[in-house]
C-alpha cells in the first residue's frame, strides 16, 4: 500500500458514473474473513488427505515428486 494523497474531485475516474471508489480494506467483513478462514482449512485438508487444492498458487511445484502424487480435486 502506498501513501498517495486523496484524489481530487477532479479525477479523470470519478467523473463515470461506474466507478466505485473504496478503501483498500473493502473487502472486510466478519463474513469474509470466516469464509477466508474456512477457505485455507479446506485447502489444507485436501493437501493432507492426498488430493490437489483448488487454488495453486505456483502450479511448477505440481512437477514436485510428492505433489505429483496428489489426486485431482473434486469440487
Amino acid at each position: 500500500i502506498e501513501n498517495v494523497p486523496p484524489w481530487s474531485a477532479e479525477h479523470p475516474l470519478l467523473q463515470f458514473e461506474n466507478v466505485i471508489v473504496t478503501p483498500y480494506y473493502a473487502w472486510y467483513t466478519e463474513n469474509s474473513v470466516a469464509y477466508a478462514r474456512r477457505r485455507a482449512a479446506e485447502e489444507i485438508a485436501r493437501v493432507l488427505t492426498g488430493r490437489r487444492p483448488l487454488a495453486v498458487v505456483n502450479p511448477d511445484v505440481l512437477a514436485n515428486a510428492r505433489a505429483g502424487q496428489l489426486k485431482e480435486s473434486a469440487q
